[in-house]
């Protein structure tokens, strides 16, 4: 794949750097991955004699190259992804450079597989979590991607003929599904997210159910933890029953006919 650089200057000035830098990078690993691809053909050729490469018997990599690689890969994915890529996507957020493509916030302008950034797969999601600031400077911007996701992804499956329920059962971890290389698509819902530390599910569930405490929120009026307290006038501390009845009706569905028998023991 050939990547074509303009360098000539735009109107937007320091907006061009950072497009120019971003397709910089973009080039710079994709080269990375051929040379690392044809390296690793030139050691095979070699171990083979005769340049043919057998199945099963293709030569590994010798403990001295192994640990050399992966010490290498190491340090090229940090400086790519937590100083490169990083560092140009606080940028973009900075200039908001969305709005010079027209699109009307962050979370289009990421989402975007047109003009945009093209993250369009939970590995790609996982990865802007990684480099953004999630908890700080940068919470309105994911918390913008996590309700688009979230509304995204529940659209898609209501087209697919898919339950909810069926996202459901992985949508705790995105780290989990970003380890799904065979996965294509973002599946994530981050409103299912729960328990402690669960950002993404607080953030999607506050935007939802109370957006107005979720506009003070992402305006760093209030925390998110003070806002997770907040209740409505009249609203009732529900109590230990009524917390662990949410819980099983929340699980439920994820039972397997077994195990709702032996539920169904234990509470008669």
């Amino acid at each position: 794949m050939q990547l074509r650089l303009n360098t000539t200057a735009t109107n937007g000035g320091d907006d061009g750097d950072v497009e120019l830098r971003l397709l910089r990078l973009w080039q710079r690993s994709i080269e990375d991955h051929r040379n690392m691809q044809l390296a690793a053909r030139t050691r095979n050729k070699t171990a083979n004699g005769n340049g043919a490469e057998h199945g099963a018997g293709k030569a590994e990599l010798s403990d001295a190259e192994l640990h050399r690689a992966t010490r290498q890969a190491v340090a090229a994915a940090d400086g790519a992804v937590f100083v490169d890529l990083a560092g140009l996507i606080n940028q973009v957020i900075e200039r908001e450079l969305w709005k010079r493509y027209g699109f009307r916030d962050f979370a289009a302008y990421a989402l975007s597989a047109g003009s945009g950034l093209g993250i369009a797969t939970d590995r790609h999601l996982f990865l802007l979590r990684c480099i953004m600031d999630v908890h700080g400077k940068h919470l309105k911007e994911w918390a913008g991607v996590l309700a688009q996701v979230d509304a995204s992804v529940r659209v898609a499956a209501r087209k697919q003929g898919k339950t909810i329920n069926s996202l459901r059962a992985n949508s705790h971890s995105l780290r989990t599904l970003a380890r799904d290389r065979a996965a294509a698509g973002v599946t994530y819902l981050p409103s299912y997210q729960r328990g402690p530390g669960a950002l993404d599910g607080a953030l999607v569930r506050l935007h939802r159910n109370k957006p107005d405490v979720f506009q003070k929120v992402i305006a760093g009026e209030v925390t998110l933890a003070e806002a997770s307290r907040q209740r409505k006038p009249g609203d009732v501390e529900p109590s230990s029953f009524d917390r662990l009845r949410r819980q099983i009706e929340r699980h439920v569905n994820f039972l397997t006919a077994q195990e709702k028998a032996k539920l169904r023991e234990l509470l008669a």
